[in-house]
């Protein structure tokens, strides 16, 4: 459901930035981890953000 996604942003981030695939990836890790029902490690991958 979420493959077809990816051509979408990366044609999206080629006209706009290349922080956007740090941001997407990042979201897409945190959602990853989310699933495997691993909270704690979110909000460590949202620390190093800042």
């Amino acid at each position: 459901m979420f493959l077809f996604l990816i051509p979408t942003f990366y044609i999206y981030i080629q006209q706009n930035n290349i922080k956007y695939i740090f941001i997407f990836s990042i979201i897409g890790a945190c959602f990853f981890l989310f699933l495997k029902s691993s909270h704690t490690a979110c909000p460590i991958i949202l620390i190093f953000l800042y």
